[in-house]
């Protein structure tokens, strides 16, 4: 899973796996609007691998869907074109 592989919530907060990590409800309120998973683990302070681990057990329980970040609409994405030129402005 990519860094920068977008993770978006598919269900409403509280419809968890059961046994799923307190994380885990984090994770899903965080991937509301679609959230990279380097950002998932910064906000949480937590190891990317941690945080990969995690995503991938909510996309297996269908909680939460993975973007694959190396498409051609991604590239061609005119938000993350415009974020990407905001964060380079601001350097």
């Amino acid at each position: 899973m990519a860094l920068e592989a977008g993770v978006r919530a598919l269900t409403e907060p509280g419809a968890y796996p059961p046994g799923a990590p307190p994380e885990s409800q984090r994770i899903v309120e965080l991937c509301r609007p679609t959230t990279s998973v380097a950002e998932v683990a910064a906000r949480l302070f937590l190891p990317v691998g941690v945080v990969r681990v995690l995503v991938d057990d909510l996309a297996t329980a269908g909680v939460v869907a993975v973007d694959d970040p190396h498409t051609v609409e991604s590239a061609t994405d005119v938000r993350l074109l415009e974020r990407l030129l905001d964060g380079i402005r601001a350097l």
